[in-house]
C-alpha cells in the first residue's frame, strides 16, 4: 500500500514531529534496555534527518522571504538543532549505564519536544504565511532528500 504525501512542507514536517511523538510514547511502554536503546537510536535517525530536511531546504527558503522576526526564529531553531545534536551524540555514547542513558534519553525527549512545540506554534505558522506560494515544491525538495537518506542507510546497513 503506498503512502500518501503530505499536502506541502509542514505537512511533512509536522508528520515527522508526530513520527518522533510515536517512538517517544513506545518508549515510555518498553523496559528493556537493549529495546529502549533500540528506540533512542531509531529517535536520533528520525530526527536528525528531520532537522537536515529543515536546515537544507525549509530554513534557506524561509530566510529567503521573511523578515527579522522570522530570521530570528530560524536562528533559534538552528541554535536548538545544535543543542538536539549534542544530547544525541550523549544519548548514543556505547559506555553509558543504564541509569546515565535514561536520564539522557529523557532530556533529549524533553528538548525535541519543546524544540517541536516551538517550531509548530510559531515558527511553521508564521513561515506559511510568508512560504504559500512555495510549500508544494519545497515539499518535493525535502521528499526527493528523504529518499536520498533512505537510499543511503540502505547501503551502509
Amino acid at each position: 500500500m503506498a503512502t500518501r504525501q503530505p499536502l506541502d512542507a509542514i505537512a511533512l514536517l509536522t508528520a515527522e514531529h508526530q513520527q518522533v511523538r510515536e517512538l517517544f510514547q513506545h518508549y515510555a511502554t518498553v523496559t528493556d534496555p537493549d529495546t529502549q536503546r533500540q528506540i533512542a537510536r531509531a529517535v536520533c535517525t528520525v530526527f536528525a534527518h528531520h532537522a537536515q530536511l529543515e536546515e537544507m531546504v525549509f530554513y534557506p527558503a524561509f530566510a529567503e522571504v521573511t523578515d527579522e522576526e522570522g530570521h530570528l526564529l530560524v536562528t533559534e531553531a538552528r541554535a536548538a538543532h545544535q543543542a538536539i545534536q549534542e544530547l544525541m551524540r550523549e544519548v548514543l555514547a556505547p559506555e553509558a549505564d543504564v541509569a546515565v542513558f535514561e536520564a539522557r534519553f529523557l532530556g533529549l525527549m524533553d528538548t525535541m519536544a519543546a524544540h517541536m512545540a516551538t517550531e509548530e506554534s510559531a515558527l511553521y505558522p508564521f513561515a506559511a504565511d510568508d512560504l504559500a506560494d512555495r510549500l508544494e515544491r519545497l515539499r518535493d525538495e525535502m521528499v526527493v532528500l528523504q529518499q536520498q537518506f533512505t537510499t543511503s542507510a540502505g547501503e551502509s546497513a
